[in-house]
């Protein structure tokens, strides 16, 4: 049985690794300015140990309005600084990430509840909306569901180390001490719950949300084994002290830098509102509307899926609901091993806690998905169950190959149309005959053109975007050294407003101006103007360089003006 499963595992886990790998730089295509921070941030640690603003190694990532948590940002480091600083390199470590949490949900599926739940959760994993989006986008969050089953599952082994050692006969009649079979065994849990203190601590200095979900749903394994830990309180103490050990640099500079880390956080805090316990109160209602993340999707998010189809699979939910009438059964409820039912039903109740405290987008698809991959296990255990179920009597029988069949043929229509969506052109779904364009489409060769023709007292204007500074720095690949030396502006509060970068403007010629200093050396000097614009037509005076089209028009294009001095 266990070759078998082994098999269908890695098979389902080579499918994964296929979903998120192929084309990664194109699917989704929208490439944003959040992605490019992350790979820009990460290039600059690896070639100068600072990030894009001269921080030395931080422990917390300056973004755009917001400082995050540095974990995406030290992981991306190495693969954008080995392979080269591109789409594709940028997103590989989540994608790799993902396909190893693909593979970690199939083993603590079997941990947990048998090898046809580890499979099927697997599987659902694969093919998951939510989980397939975030594995190809370059985001902190990406991340989360890898080490939460990490943790989980090095956890789950480590409480049940402990738990069979106490129920193993000690042959000598002397006091317990670490040199013994019982002793050697407690201690020797710590091979397991050493990595999952590791895991943890990185899960809640993955995102920010994590921050506060990462403690809750450590408490909630702490409970949950409650009763091992009452007779194993030595290690647990060890445990909880490497924990605390790890976890305490970020601690210390949270708290020392608390206005820039809980900036983003005050602005948008339900805090600010007076009746601010109903407001929460509604956003947490609101996370448990089975519409929004089935069908409906759920808001302020960039995952892509069609109309009718939301974050999670269609028939999660009722095996979702099967898999908690199972959990009732009396042999998950022993107090001498972990208490799953007590750790789920924790989590379920607990994951939108942090999200509910904001006041943007509720349901949010970024900040609730440390809910992954708990929809995955419970309906691979629901589906389970209905297979346990079905071995009986023949009209069982009967009834359970229907549901299974039902089922099958439910997983493959869901699949043929997300994933023909996924992978096609993006289209509005309120006008289906145009196509949507990201502005990072077609950006690069026209800034590769411009750099190549530009002269070192030319002045650029760049059509103003979502911070337009980084969609130039990632796209030119600009060196992140001559970056922190360059003349520009210096924001000291949380929000960044770069309007300029030596000699390139982010703006447009004829309506913005902006008060920056002339290129040294340059004044009196013969120079050109370049204008990089998604216009389709161009001021008078102005001749195109370069320009890229697709079947609907201009994506962006290079023009020119001459005559113009410093």
């Amino acid at each position: 049985m266990k070759q078998r499963f082994n098999t269908i595992l890695f098979g389902i886990v080579i499918v994964a690794a296929v979903l998120r790998l192929v084309e990664l730089g194109q699917y989704p295509q929208r490439f944003n300015q959040d992605e490019m921070a992350q790979g820009y941030d990460a290039w600059s640690i690896w070639r100068t140990g600072r990030d894009q603003h001269g921080n030395l190694f931080p422990l917390q990532f300056r973004n755009f309005n917001d400082y995050i948590p540095p974990v995406a940002n030290y992981i991306t480091a190495p693969f954008v600084g080995l392979l080269g600083m591109d789409e594709t390199t940028t997103r590989l470590p989540v994608a790799l990430f993902g396909i190893a949490t693909v593979a970690l949900v199939g083993l603590l599926g079997r941990l947990w509840f048998g090898e046809i739940a580890g499979v099927t959760a697997a599987l659902l994993l694969t093919f998951e909306p939510w989980h397939l989006n975030y594995s190809r986008i370059a985001f902190p969050a990406g991340f989360v569901p890898f080490f939460t089953v990490a943790a989980l599952y090095t956890y789950t082994r480590g409480i049940n180390l402990l738990a069979n050692s106490n129920n193993t006969p000690n042959p000598n009649p002397t006091p317990v001490v670490t040199g013994n079979i019982q002793g050697s065994k407690q201690w020797r849990s710590l091979y397991w719950l050493i990595p999952a203190a590791v895991s943890f601590v990185l899960l809640t200095v993955t995102y920010s949300t994590m921050k506060l979900q990462a403690p809750i749903l450590i408490a909630a394994c702490i409970l949950a084994g409650a009763f091992v830990w009452w007779r194993n309180w030595r290690v647990g103490f060890v445990w909880l002290l490497v924990m605390a050990v790890l976890i305490s640099p970020f601690a210390v500079d949270q708290i020392s830098n608390w206005q820039q880390s809980q900036g983003r956080f005050d602005d948008i805090s339900v805090f600010r509102v007076p009746d601010w316990q109903q407001v929460w109160w509604a956003n947490y209602r609101a996370h448990y509307d089975l519409q929004a993340w089935l069908i409906d999707g759920l808001k302020d998010g960039v995952a892509v899926h069609p109309l009718g189809i939301g974050e999670l699979f269609w028939l999660e939910a009722p095996l979702m609901l099967i898999a908690m009438l199972g959990l009732l059964h009396r042999r998950f409820w022993r107090r001498s091993q972990l208490n799953i039912p007590i750790l789920i039903i924790i989590w379920l109740l607990t994951f939108p806690v942090a999200a509910s405290l904001t006041n943007q987008g509720i349901p949010h698809e970024i900040r609730t998905y440390n809910l992954l991959p708990l929809p995955e296990l419970l309906a691979g255990y629901g589906l389970a169950l209905i297979w346990e179920w079905g071995a009986g009597a023949r009209w069982r029988r009967v009834v359970s190959v229907v549901v299974l069949d039902a089922s099958v043929f439910a997983f493959f229509v869901f699949n043929i149309v997300f994933l023909r969506y996924f992978f096609g052109p993006p289209l509005l779904h309120v006008n289906p005959d145009f196509q949507e364009v990201y502005p990072n489409i077609g950006l690069r060769p026209v800034l590769e053109k411009v750099q190549a023709t530009a002269q070192a007292c030319d002045i650029i204007w760049m059509e103003p975007m979502n911070q337009t500074y980084i969609y130039y720095l990632y796209l030119t690949r600009t060196p992140p050294e001559q970056f922190q030396q360059a003349r520009t502006e210096r924001n000291t509060t949380v929000y960044l407003n770069i309007k300029w970068i030596n000699n390139v403007r982010f703006g447009a010629p004829d309506i913005d101006e902006f008060d920056a200093p002339p290129t040294p050396g340059c004044e009196g000097k013969p120079s050109r103007t370049y204008f990089i614009t998604r216009r389709w037509t161009l001021p008078e005076g102005w001749q195109d360089v370069i320009v890229i089209r697709n079947d609907v028009g201009i994506l962006w294009r290079a023009a020119v003006q001459t005559g113009v001095s410093n």
